[in-house]
């Protein structure tokens, strides 16, 4: 799992959610390395940590490496921020360990009980027509969002990035699907 850490002080981890990447953290990371050690990783399949297919120990394996981050960079306890998925990662290595976090604050969590998809995305949801739109859907919609959500030139870096890891996840799991599915 890919790392980079920053700053100096008492350590927070920040863990992006899906579909984006640990460059997501980026404005939240000059702020704040100036009195805390900022560290950030990318999920499997997004920015430089390669893709891993989910499985039914996916979340206590994402925690396990962590772990191992907390001890390369030599912390004793940490902050834990979980933005969106990532939330669930955050929440299962609290759980699984406990002991290493000094405080565990989860951004807009991804798991609501009464969430309902946005009407386009039904499209995706139609057998065949969404699994051969589903691709170029992704494509545009998140070129358009990130041209959106972070328009300020100075960030061209990060949208890149952001743009790529999402571009990269949703082709893998199209084609992953795609493999399944055969």
């Amino acid at each position: 799992m890919h790392a980079d850490a920053r700053g100096n002080g008492d350590a927070v981890l920040l863990i992006h959610g899906m579909p984006t990447n640990g460059r997501l953290w980026d404005g939240v990371v000059r702020e704040l390395s100036h009195r805390y050690k900022c560290i950030v990783i990318d999920l499997p399949g997004m920015g430089d940590t390669p893709f891993r297919p989910y499985g039914p120990s996916y979340f206590a394996q994402m925690a396990a490496q962590i772990e191992q981050i907390r001890r390369r960079y030599q912390v004793q306890r940490w902050h834990v921020v979980g933005h969106d998925g990532g939330s669930a990662i955050a929440v299962q290595y609290a759980h699984l360990f406990p002991q290493r976090v000094d405080c565990l604050a989860l951004l807009s969590p991804a798991v609501f009980p009464d969430l309902q998809p946005f009407f386009l995305l039904d499209l995706l949801r139609k057998p065949v027509l969404g699994e051969l739109s589903a691709p170029l859907v992704n494509t545009v919609f998140w070129r358009f969002v990130t041209t959106r959500a972070v328009p300020d030139p100075h960030n061209a870096g990060q949208r890149k990035s952001f743009l790529q890891s999402i571009l990269r996840y949703c082709w893998t799991r199209e084609i992953d699907a795609a493999g399944s599915l055969g």
